[in-house]
């Protein structure tokens, strides 16, 4: 399964509460924050007339997290696991190529 973790993860014994709920409320954010980047960053590196808007911009880059995990995931190569590089790059790739496929349809 593809999945984020989260930004923070709690350490073993802390006592600071959260629990299982703060845990699922990092890992959506997560997957927002890292899906606005990477949508923004694939409509910079590939711009033209697509979709605009702030919501639209993190769905391409939520599907771009999806996609580019998938495909890298069937090579043996990782999966989105995180907010780091890899991940930002295997999500990037994603992103890019659903704004190409986006584009070829559209042509």
């Amino acid at each position: 399964m593809i999945g984020l973790r989260p930004l923070a993860e709690p350490t073993h014994g802390s006592t600071g509460g959260g629990g299982e709920g703060a845990q699922l409320f990092m890992g959506f954010l997560s997957w927002i924050l890292l899906g606005l980047v990477v949508g923004a960053l694939a409509k910079w590196i590939m711009p033209g007339k697509d979709p605009g808007g702030l919501f639209v911009t993190i769905g391409i880059g939520i599907a771009g997290e999806i996609g580019g995990g998938w495909i890298e995931s069937q090579l043996g190569r990782g999966t989105v696991t995180g907010f780091h590089e890899v991940s930002l790059g295997i999500a990037t790739g994603g992103a890019l190529l659903l704004l190409f496929g986006y584009r070829r349809i559209k042509a």
